[in-house]
């Protein structure tokens, strides 16, 4: 395997930052109260969702890790922390968005993706009460439908923006700090998909296939950054080289993550499934080791055969059958422990 050059990113203080995602305490739980709390809309978040057929599948382990989720008790000190507190996204969560928010996305998207790569500064992270506000009106597309004569709504969305840091200005625009061109499609009324233009099809909807890569890009962005947050902060990483280690550790849990050319963000569209997500368990195996490698020297109860076979030579197709679901079980419940929420999860691209 080839080691990749290590390099000290443009901006080194941007890696001993807080990660990306929020601490428990700032999150949102579930249990059976919790459980309702994030069934927001009438959708469980710890299933699959069911309302688009065109939304990506899920990888059976990861399906059943995010099922296996243990709750904190009903009552206790944090089931009573975790259904106080508020979840949050980089990204919107891909199960929210419905096809009357798809082209706001899109014309969001690229200013939002390169938000959320300065790492320099500190993330943006908000609710999925902002996100449907965000969707529903294009407050970051440079195109808002929120007026300021619609009063009581732009004064709640208004209020609701400044909860999270973000001012919307008197125009229905939602300022987001550090990005002085945001958004960046204002002055281009072209919906783009991977810099070129989308077709609709007669009932004025979007073409099959944007939907599809526009959701599955979703999950895989989401769980990338949400996987390297996590880790940052499981793995308790010190000074740049550690930092640094671990960031390339991370990249090998993806297709294509050993090349220098590499970019953890935004994902690259596959053709087939790939990765965690490929279809023969054989294939899916590098990628199964190297997350159950990353996630050896988590501060985590882990289960045994996580620790027994992680680093062994050679494994058999059962025992890397069951490394993949004590991998993807302990990804589940790590996050809900230490974010308080449902993870999004790697999903298949068809």
């Amino acid at each position: 395997m080839r080691n990749k050059k290590k390099t000290l990113p443009k901006y080194p203080g941007a890696l001993l930052i807080q990660p990306f995602l929020p601490d428990a305490s700032r999150g949102s739980g579930s249990s059976k109260q919790g459980a309702q709390k994030q069934k927001a809309h009438g959708r469980d978040k710890f299933a699959e969702p069911e309302h688009d057929p065109l939304a990506p599948p899920g990888i059976p382990a990861w399906v059943e890790g995010l099922k296996s989720v243990k709750h904190a008790a009903p009552g206790d000190a944090g089931d009573r922390q975790k259904t106080k507190a508020v979840e949050k996204y980089l990204f919107p969560d891909p199960g929210m968005v419905r096809p009357k928010f798809y082209e706001n996305w899109l014309r969001s998207r690229a200013a939002w993706v390169w938000r959320a790569n300065q790492t320099e500064l500190p993330p943006t992270l908000i609710s999925p009460s902002l996100w449907r506000e965000c969707l529903f009106y294009g407050l970051a597309t440079g195109q808002s439908t929120l007026r300021p004569d619609n009063t009581n709504q732009f004064e709640k969305v208004k209020k609701l923006a400044a909860a999270f840091n973000l001012n919307l200005d008197d125009k229905g625009n939602l300022g987001v700090p550090g990005a002085r061109e945001f958004p960046q499609t204002a002055r281009d009324m072209r919906l783009l998909w991977r810099d070129r233009q989308v077709r609709k099809k007669e009932d004025g909807s979007l073409e099959d296939e944007v939907v599809r890569e526009m959701l599955w890009e979703l999950y895989e962005i989401s769980f990338r950054m949400e996987l390297r947050g996590l880790d940052r902060e499981l793995s308790m990483a010190q000074g740049w080289e550690d930092i640094i280690q671990r960031e390339e550790m991370v990249n090998r849990c993806f297709a294509g993550g050993d090349a220098d050319s590499f970019e953890l963000s935004p994902p690259v569209i596959p053709i087939s499934n790939a990765g965690l997500a490929s279809d023969e368990l054989e294939d899916r195996g590098p990628y199964i080791v190297a997350l159950a490698r990353l996630m050896a020297r988590w501060a985590v109860g882990k289960p045994k055969i996580v620790e027994d076979l992680a680093f062994s030579p050679k494994l058999s197709k059962d025992d890397l059958a069951k490394l993949e679901s004590a991998v993807a079980s302990l990804y589940c419940q790590a996050f809900y422990d230490h974010r308080a929420r449902a993870p999004l999860t790697p999903h298949r691209i068809k």
